[in-house]
């Protein structure tokens, strides 16, 4: 049974890299800065014996391995796959040259699985050219909103200068805008946030003009 960080124990070999020359490189979010100790060798590490292991185990290629600065350190020899599925790590002794662990994505947990799944379609490796394309779509219709939404706005601005333009009336309307606006903030809660950081700076907007308007009214 191959090792795993998830859930280790305190006296797990797994642990999070305490220098950055120690973390590994191209293990992907879920393994980032996961080390695996072992026994400190007094020979030296052997580039050539840990890319011997890699192939005899049967890592595709492309691999990106990382050389740890603490002796007592795995190397990491990871698969660069462009799909999550193809995901696998080695962790090798540079000595002895022993994989000390097999790490395959089908161990990972359904959250692991997940993130990783979307990091991989957010970069457009997933799935090829379509997925590309895609993500380029949505590139150019943000775009396309901003542009049109200044164009919108600039249509329909008060005649008396700057500002939001009139709302229109109606519950349907309004009951539109929050079945649209309530799950993107629920799903991008960033998203909510700036909205509701706009509502409260128009609010405020919107009170110190009625101040400025009552006191203009009520001066001798």
């Amino acid at each position: 049974v191959q090792p795993t960080p998830l859930g280790a124990s305190a006296a797990s070999p797994w642990e999070h890299a305490q220098h950055k020359a120690d973390a590994p490189n191209g293990v992907g979010w879920t393994m980032e800065g996961a080390t695996l100790s072992g026994p400190a060798h007094h020979a030296s590490p052997s580039l050539g014996r840990v890319v011997e292991t890699a192939t005899h185990a049967g890592l595709a290629r492309p691999w990106l391995i990382s050389v740890p600065a603490s002796s007592d350190l795995a190397w990491t020899v990871a698969r660069q796959p462009a799909r999550v599925e193809d995901t696998r790590t080695l962790y090798v002794d540079g000595v002895t040259g022993e994989v000390r662990a097999d790490i395959r994505y089908e161990q990972f947990g359904w959250g692991a699985k997940a993130f990783e799944w979307g990091i991989a379609t957010h970069q457009g490796t997933q799935y090829g050219a379509i997925n590309r394309w895609v993500m380029l779509s949505g590139c150019v219709a943000v775009w396309l909103l901003a542009i049109s939404g200044l164009v919108m706005w600039w249509r329909r601005r008060p005649s008396s200068g700057l500002g939001a333009p009139t709302a229109t009336p109606g519950p349907r309307v309004r009951a539109a805008v929050l079945g649209i606006v309530i799950p993107f903030s629920i799903i991008y809660p960033l998203t909510g946030l700036s909205l509701l950081a706009a509502i409260l700076l128009d609010r405020v907007a919107m009170a110190v003009r009625r101040r400025f308007a009552i006191s203009e009214r009520t001066a001798p």
